[in-house]
């Protein structure tokens, strides 16, 4: 089975009022459920996560309830700090966790002591000044399922490139890869694999994170590393199969049970919580 552990799917504003727009998600672009169906069949894809573009959780809660087991949802923060409100959005709207880009405002320690203790999971895009924080987090909570964003990168200026895809501008390696490391030492954390496309210098198969993904996978291990395509940024550069191809540019000495558990069955572990 291949799961694809970290996706957007939204419709133009005008069939969707109330979702985000931003330079990477005009009002007219759209990445409807059906293009995303037609492109997992294409490659082979039978499951994946998605994450809308902001705290409208209305399509992504729609499409998991339309197709159950084949999609898992993850909703946005959107700086509730109420702790049984969060709770029962993700309740009603059932999203298996909440993503939190960083602690700008400081940690929303009862947030996420609730998400800890409802078993859902904190899905985290961390800032570079925000590492010290995760491990804190990590720390105190060690019930919170943790799982970090686009191979544990940290977010530098982020702009927007020619194709209307994310762009990262950041040194490689990182100044923060040894400390996001270093968060392999807490068993409740886990790692997508994904993003390579935004912050990479150089064109596919981005041959400068080559060793930043594998430096990854030797502190996490292949049994908590998830492969993610992005979607729908990467459909025309480099396209959804060369996102697919990645883990064997990049991992090429994994046995076919450790790329079988990064390409899937991480996933339907972590975030279905399948055995």
């Amino acid at each position: 089975m291949i799961v694809d552990a970290h996706l957007h799917v939204f419709l133009s504003k005008a069939d969707d009022p109330d979702r985000t727009v931003d330079a990477i998600a005009p009002a007219e672009r759209s990445a409807p459920v059906e293009l995303l169906e037609e492109t997992m069949a294409a490659h082979g894809v039978d499951a994946a996560v998605l994450v809308p573009l902001g705290p409208e959780d209305g399509y992504v809660s729609d499409a998991v309830r339309r197709h159950p087991g084949r999609y898992a949802g993850i909703g946005v923060w959107d700086g509730e700090q109420d702790a049984g409100k969060v709770a029962d959005r993700l309740a009603a709207t059932g999203m298996r966790g909440l993503r939190m880009f960083g602690f700008p405002a400081g940690v929303p320690w009862a947030v996420l002591e609730r998400l800890a203790s409802d078993g859902s999971l904190l899905w985290l895009y961390p800032r570079p000044d925000d590492v010290e924080e995760v491990h804190e987090v990590c720390r105190r909570l060690p019930d919170l399922a943790v799982v970090l964003n686009h191979t544990g990168l940290t977010q530098g200026g982020i702009g927007v490139d020619d194709r209307l895809r994310p762009r990262i501008e950041s040194d490689i390696p990182q100044p923060t890869e040894a400390r996001i490391r270093g968060l392999a030492a807490y068993p409740n954390v886990s790692v997508i694999l994904s993003g390579s496309y935004a912050f990479s210098h150089q064109p596919w198969p981005y041959p400068d994170l080559a060793g930043v993904t594998r430096r990854v996978v030797e502190a996490f291990g292949t049994e908590r590393v998830m492969w993610a395509s992005d979607f729908p940024w990467i459909l025309d550069d480099p396209g959804y199969g060369r996102m697919l191809e990645l883990v064997d540019q990049h991992l090429p000495g994994l046995s076919p049970t450790e790329r079988a558990a990064v390409l899937g069955g991480n996933a339907r572990r972590i975030v279905w919580e399948e055995e």
